[in-house]
């Protein structure tokens, strides 16, 4: 009965993609001469192909998966759907890059936009009530903010790394 919901948590998050996968190409393409059309799609297919396979984990697999997932939170769900999906493209793939940063960037980022996109179904279940959303909520989405925040650090270090700053 969940799976019926899918469509339209998919439908909202790819809504979204081309925007996203906009700025991935435009921070990878970002060199100290400009932005380099070249670097943005050889350096940045990979993360759009991490962006995809976040999305499916968090808006698909998850709701698909609930019973079988440990934890009691969606986000946490989430979370462990969408390592379980991006931890082996991001380390074995071209997505890594052989780069800390990058990898520590990626590791962060994509997991836990699964576990946003997971907390979606949170008040979609019978065993869950305004009161499970609002706590999930009040913790979930200071650690979204600061993950974000870190993963771009680790990105913008990346970005200097790539430039021989570093």
């Amino acid at each position: 009965q969940r799976l019926v919901l899918t469509p339209i948590e998919l439908n909202q998050a790819f809504r979204l993609y081309p925007l996203i996968a906009l700025g991935i190409l435009a921070i990878f393409g970002l060199q100290p001469a400009g932005i380099l059309f070249r670097n943005a799609w050889f350096e940045g297919w990979p993360f759009l192909a991490l962006l995809l396979v976040s999305i499916l984990a968090g808006g698909f697999l998850t709701p698909a998966l609930l019973p079988l997932l440990p934890a009691r939170s969606f986000a946490v769900k989430g979370w462990i759907a969408g390592m379980a999906a991006v931890a082996p493209l991001a380390l074995l793939t071209p997505a890594g890059g052989g780069s800390v940063f990058l990898q520590a960037s990626s590791m962060i980022f994509f997991p836990l936009l699964s576990s946003y996109l997971a907390l979606n179904f949170t008040g979609a279940t019978t065993f869950t009530g305004i009161s499970g959303v609002k706590k999930e909520l009040r913790i979930g989405l200071p650690v979204y903010m600061g993950g974000a925040a870190v993963s771009l650090i680790f990105l913008i270090l990346y970005k200097i790394q790539s430039w021989g700053m570093i």
